[in-house]
C-alpha cells in the first residue's frame, strides 16, 4: 500500500511517499511561513522522486494538529483538494502522535517508559499528549490538549523514564530541566532540522489507519486546534 504523507502543523513543511514500511521519497523545509508557497511544489517533487503520481498511490495522510493554525489550514486544504481531485481516501493523523511515533520508529526510546510529545502553544501553554511504550506500539495515556508546564509535570512525573519529543523551545527545555531536577530519567529526543514530526511518520501512521478503514469524510474534516483561534482586532483610532 502506497501513501502520501503531508506535514504542515509546525515550521516543518514536508511530504513523503511510503510503500508499506519502505520510504520511497521525502522532502521538507523548515523555514517558517512558507507553507502556502512551497507545499504543492514539495509534494510534486516527492511524487516525482518516488516515480509515481497521484493515480499510483492508495491514499493521503495529513497531520491534523494540534499546531500552527495557519499551517494546519494550508495542509488540510491541499490534502482535501488532492483527495477530491484524485478520488483517493484521506486519513488524519495526530501531530503529537507522529512526534512520538518518529522517536519510537527510530529506536531512540527503547522499549520501556513513556513518550511525552510537546508543541509550543504560546500564551504560556504547550500542546501535549503522553504515550506509553508497549510491545504493540504506542498506547495513548493522555489525549492531545493544551496544558501549562506545571500541569504537564504533575501528569508525567511518576518516576518512569520520560522520553520528550518536541521542538526545542524555551518551554521544552524548561520542562526537561524540571524532570531532571526531580531525578527522573528524561531524554531529549533529537531530530534533524526541526525536532518533532516528519511526513514519513504521518504516512506510516496513515497506512495503519487506512487499513482499518478509518478514512475521513472530506467535507466534515477540520483541523485539531485544541485551543480557540485567537485573532487580534485592531481598535479604531479615536480622533482628538
Amino acid at each position: 500500500m502506497k501513501l502520501l504523507g503531508i506535514e504542515t502543523a509546525t515550521n516543518l513543511c514536508g511530504a513523503a511517499v511510503v510503500d508499506e514500511a519502505k520510504i520511497l521519497s521525502e522532502r521538507s523545509l523548515t523555514t517558517p511561513q512558507i507553507h502556502s508557497e512551497k507545499l504543492v511544489p514539495i509534494i510534486d517533487e516527492c511524487l516525482r522522486d518516488a516515480n509515481c503520481d497521484l493515480s499510483d498511490i492508495d491514499g493521503i495522510a495529513i497531520s491534523i494538529g494540534p499546531g500552527s493554525f495557519t499551517g494546519l489550514r494550508i495542509g488540510l486544504s491541499v490534502a482535501k483538494g488532492l483527495s477530491f481531485s484524485s478520488g483517493k481516501p484521506l486519513v488524519s493523523v495526530s501531530t503529537l502522535k507522529a512526534f512520538a511515533f518518529e522517536s519510537h520508529r527510530k529506536k531512540i526510546t527503547g522499549n520501556a517508559g513513556s513518550i511525552l510529545s510537546l508543541i509550543d502553544a504560546r500564551r504560556n501553554e504547550v500542546y501535549a499528549a503522553l504515550y506509553d511504550i508497549t510491545s504493540g506500539g504506542l498506547n495513548e495515556l493522555i489525549s492531545p490538549a493544551a496544558f501549562t508546564l506545571e500541569q504537564i509535570f504533575e501528569l508525567s512525573s511518576d518516576g518512569k523514564t520520560v522520553f520528550v519529543a518536541g521542538d526545542e523551545t524555551g518551554k521544552f527545555k524548561k520542562f526537561v530541566e524540571k524532570v531532571e531536577s526531580k531525578q527522573a530519567s528524561a531524554y531529549i529526543i533529537p531530530f534533524p532540522g526541526l525536532s518533532g514530526a516528519s511526513a514519513v511518520g504521518v504516512a506510516l501512521l496513515g497506512i495503519e489507519k487506512l487499513k482499518r478503514g478509518e478514512d475521513e469524510k472530506i467535507d466534515l474534516l477540520e483541523p485539531l486546534y485544541v485551543k480557540e483561534f485567537y485573532t487580534i482586532v485592531q481598535q479604531p483610532k479615536v480622533k482628538s
